[in-house]
């Protein structure tokens, strides 16, 4: 499912929403934005959403009761995304410790 954006523009005075979620966190990483939001009054209050450049909408939440788990999922998807991007880059495994 896709969620389309309340707001097209942004205005620094007014924050951007998405199904009733107040965008407080974005990062870019390449061709792709990475968002956090918050609803207060949803079952679970906090999302991350990803949206490709050139598109309006945003598309695979991930929910969660708690702030720290939805910030921590949020870099965590822009983390893996960078290292998607930079296919060359070595990933360390548990072999490069020893």
């Amino acid at each position: 499912m896709i969620f389309e954006s309340e707001v097209f523009e942004m205005d620094e005075n007014k924050p951007e929403t998405v199904a009733g979620y107040t965008i407080t966190e974005r990062i870019q990483v390449g061709q792709k934005l990475f968002v956090l939001g918050e609803n207060p009054n949803a079952v679970s209050p906090f999302v991350t959403w990803q949206r490709f450049d050139g598109r309006t909408g945003y598309d695979w939440g991930h929910y969660y009761q708690s702030l720290e788990k939805a910030l921590a999922d949020l870099h965590k998807r822009a983390d893996k995304e960078r290292e998607n991007a930079n296919p060359n880059r070595k990933t360390k495994t548990r072999d490069d410790t020893r």
